[in-house]
């Protein structure tokens, strides 16, 4: 695992306790490149031909902006992802 996005506290129980036996909602992590959480984009919209040296500059520039940037995955107990979400808190006037 790598180091995850946001604070894994952030995150509600209840929202845990909602999912299915076998499945985790967590943080994004650096190391999710490889885990499937652009082909579980893919299904959803286009995406681009995305590289892992890419996928690390955006994760890195996400992470600065840590209290602006909450990715989720929902992974199963296998270790594959299965689901994703975002929350943008954009900040107004």
């Amino acid at each position: 695992m790598g180091s995850p996005l946001f604070s894994a506290s952030l995150i509600p129980s209840s929202i845990q306790s909602e999912l299915p036996s076998g499945y985790k909602i967590r943080p994004l992590e650096r190391t999710d490149y490889g885990l499937g959480f652009l082909d579980i984009l893919r299904v959803l919209t286009a995406v681009g031909d995305i590289t892992e040296e890419a996928w690390t500059e955006r994760y890195d520039w996400m992470a600065a902006r840590s209290s602006e940037y909450f990715v989720v995955c929902v992974e199963n107990d296998a270790g594959k992802i299965v689901g994703v979400g975002s929350l943008v808190v954009e900040r107004k006037l």
